[in-house]
């Protein structure tokens, strides 16, 4: 018997309230939702064959965000990642493109709007 693996949603945020908030929107779309505070939380979590898509937001206050992004390949993560931040995302983000982001998202932003990104994201 063949047992179909689970898709995660990681959400990684240090604002464990919006976290929480979003977590519990991606949920409602029946998707499995692993938080993490911080990237190298996550990084020491990952497994390789983990299906799913990686949602960061640039703003963490540990300042590595753009750093984990331009690192997964190399740690053998190939999940989309969907990042999002308070500023203007594009300067920090343009380097990060090549790792596997499939979108920027400026905040705030609306649930539909990161729900049809996540959609999108298993589409690729």
């Amino acid at each position: 018997m063949v047992m179909e693996k689970t898709v995660f949603v990681v959400m990684i945020n240090g604002d464990r309230a919006v976290a929480d908030s979003m977590a519990a929107l991606i949920g409602s779309m029946g998707y499995a939702v692993r938080v993490y505070d911080s990237c190298e939380e996550f990084v020491s979590a990952y497994v390789p064959d983990q299906r799913g898509c990686v949602v960061i937001d640039l703003d963490l206050s540990d300042h590595k965000a753009v750093q984990l992004v331009e690192d997964l390949p190399t740690r053998g993560v190939a999940l989309p990642i969907i990042m999002m931040a308070e500023y203007d995302p594009a300067a920090a983000a343009v380097s990060a493109l090549p790792a596997g982001v499939i979108v920027l998202l400026q905040k705030p932003f609306m649930d539909e709007l990161l729900a049809d990104t996540i959609e999108q994201a298993f589409t690729r």
